[in-house]
């Protein structure tokens, strides 16, 4: 399937397919019903994506430029014609609010790709922690953020920021998580991570007037009355581990 189809199976949902991606599109308040249409070899195969209402009215324009990107639209750039920057946390917040859709978030280590004096890409690591889930104590980073500018897609970014933090920081271990409502972590498992699990669906809470989200432990704590909210439950994410250590 070369072209793009489009389908709507029922009010609330659109699916856009293309060679191996589908990308679903939820109105608010609909049911998330979608894997029981493909067979387990596909659900590993098949780059799935889940598109909420709430998203592409708050954010149209980074949603509009993620769909390019999956669809191969965005203008690319070959991350061989970037330099790697470190980069400031002033700069790293703004790059990350401005083109990742959980914004910002606390981080010890950014770094950037830099094309012609443009920030095209940014990645955004943990301090390391001492991990005591073996007989031999070490150290693991966290891989917080990653993202392109909007509009680019710097090939092969992803890899070249992660050997460049390997090598600084001789980094032997490494961990992620991957938001499952916008991929599978295929690109990750190309570079030697490996699947680890997956966390639970996550039910969170979007104010219709302003589509902000709020997760269970915030309603909480803000004291917020559910029943004037709209429930939307994500997929859950994958947790992937690049364990480099010598035994």
């Amino acid at each position: 399937m070369n072209q793009t189809e489009i389908e709507q199976p029922n009010s609330g949902e659109f699916i856009i397919k293309k060679k191996s991606l589908t990308i679903f599109l939820h109105l608010l308040g609909s049911k998330k019903n979608d894997m029981h249409q493909f067979s387990e070899k596909q659900i590993t195969t098949l780059k799935v994506v889940h598109i909420f209402e709430d998203q592409w009215l708050k954010n149209p324009i980074m949603v509009a430029f993620r769909v390019k990107n999956l669809l191969g639209l965005n203008q690319t750039i070959s991350a061989r014609l970037c330099e790697i920057i470190k980069i400031d946390k002033p700069s790293a917040d703004l790059f990350f609010e401005q083109n990742h859709f959980q914004g910002s978030s606390g981080f010890a280590f950014k770094y950037g790709l830099q094309y012609k004096g443009e920030l095209l890409a940014a990645m955004a690591f943990s301090k390391s922690r001492v991990m005591t889930d073996s007989k031999v104590l070490y150290r693991s980073y966290e891989l917080i953020r990653f993202a392109n500018k909007q509009g680019f897609t710097v090939t092969g970014g992803l890899q070249k920021l992660i050997k460049h933090f390997i090598r600084e920081k001789h980094a032997q271990h490494i961990m992620t998580y991957i938001d499952l409502d916008w991929g599978n972590g295929n690109s990750f498992a190309k570079m030697g991570f490996i699947d680890k699990g997956n966390t639970p669906e996550h039910m969170f809470y979007i104010d219709p007037k302003t589509y902000k989200r709020y997760s269970e432990k915030e309603m909480d704590a803000h004291k917020l009355a559910v029943k004037n909210y709209i429930a939307v439950q994500n997929s859950g994410s994958k947790k992937m581990v690049l364990d480099l250590r010598i035994f």
